[in-house]
C-alpha cells in the first residue's frame, strides 16, 4: 500500500492537481486515479497483469507496451498523463525511451514518466 501511495502523490505532483479535485474524486469514487491515463511499458505479463490491476483498481484508465518502439508509437496516437516503465525491456529498454521521450518533448514537455527496476 505504500508503494501506492507514492505513486499516487507523485502522479498529484507531477500533473499539478489541485487538492480539492482530488478530494472531491476520492469523495465520489474512492477510487484517487479516476480520469489518468497511465501508459505501462512492461514486458512481463505477470507483471502487466499486477499493474493493470493494482491501477485499474485504482480507477485509472491503462494501456500496455511490450517495450520502448510500443511506447513511442503509442505516443504518436494520444496523450497519457503518465507513463510507467520497466528498465529492462527488449528492441528499446526504458533508458533509452526516457531519452527519445525527452527529446520528443524537448519543447513542449507533455509527458511524465517513472521508471522502475523489477529484479526478476
Amino acid at each position: 500500500m505504500v508503494l501506492f501511495s507514492l505513486c499516487q502523490q507523485v502522479f498529484l505532483q507531477t500533473l499539478n492537481v489541485k487538492k480539492e479535485e482530488k478530494l472531491i474524486v476520492e469523495a465520489v469514487s474512492n477510487k484517487p486515479l479516476v480520469g489518468f491515463k497511465i501508459l505501462v511499458a512492461e514486458d512481463y505479463e505477470i507483471n502487466q497483469a499486477v499493474m493493470m490491476s493494482m491501477l485499474g483498481n485504482l480507477g485509472a484508465e491503462v494501456e500496455l507496451a511490450d517495450d520502448g518502439l510500443q511506447v513511442l508509437n503509442a505516443l504518436d496516437k494520444q496523450r497519457y498523463d503518465v507513463i510507467l516503465m520497466d528498465c529492462h525491456m527488449p528492441n528499446m529498454d526504458g533508458y533509452q525511451l526516457t531519452k527519445a521521450i525527452l527529446q520528443l518533448d524537448k519543447n513542449t514537455q507533455q509527458h511524465s514518466f517513472i521508471d522502475y527496476f523489477i529484479n526478476d
